[in-house]
């Protein structure tokens, strides 16, 4: 939450952290279903699995959050706000929340709070895969290798369900009867390499196709 290595217990900011155990138990389809089990987060979808997804952090607005994933900015270009649904959990370290107001730290739109995503560093070859109900299905692939002072790290997933309609049934004017099927394939890359303690340099590639 300071932009430095801290212990949780230490930050005198109201900070939440979602560690890699409670997001594989948690068996979330994305990111904002992980977000939507922690008290105080306010999530808002509008539609079925892959549509946007507004974040509310103490009575904000959902452009008054900042999404980072590894450090950086990610935005959606067609709706304004934070990208939240189509990052897989499969990828995800932890994720850390930050709530209230932290513009000196992030920037002005940070009124509300910052949502950091961390990725999954591969140590060697792993393999997911997963089934659920509305024949959704998940795989992912991660690998890493460490020489020294650099790391790199590649990953893979994908994502389908054959989710029903997200209309309310029982609204004559605006329910529709036909599925919400989501696709999701995503990848990442990760190159760091450590210049001194505490001091990184890292390219960072992440790209997905819904």
């Amino acid at each position: 939450a300071a932009r430095v290595p801290q212990a949780e217990d230490q930050s005198p900011l109201d900070l939440r952290v979602v560690p890699r155990e409670r997001i594989a138990a948690a068996g979330a389809d994305g990111l904002a279903q992980l977000l939507q089990r922690e008290a105080g987060l306010e999530l808002a979808a509008n539609g079925g699995p892959g549509q946007p997804v507004g974040l509310f952090l103490r009575g904000s607005n959902a452009n008054h959050v900042v999404l980072l994933i590894d450090g950086v900015r990610v935005n959606s270009a067609t709706t304004g706000t934070n990208a939240f649904e189509h990052l897989a959990p499969d990828q995800i370290e932890r994720i850390e929340v930050l709530l209230g107001p932290a513009s000196g730290l992030y920037g002005a739109d940070a009124i509300g709070g910052v949502v950091q995503v961390f990725t999954r560093q591969a140590d060697g070859l792993a393999v997911d895969l997963g089934v659920g109900s509305e024949a959704t299905r998940r795989a992912a692939v991660r690998w890493g290798h460490a020489d020294g002072a650099t790391r790199v790290s590649l990953g893979a997933s994908w994502h389908a369900t054959d989710a029903g309609s997200a209309t309310n049934p029982d609204n004559a004017f605006s329910y529709n009867a036909d599925g919400d099927p989501y696709r999701n394939t995503s990848g990442f890359a990760v190159l760091e390499h450590d210049r001194a303690p505490g001091h990184t340099l890292a390219a960072r590639l992440t790209l997905a196709d819904t």
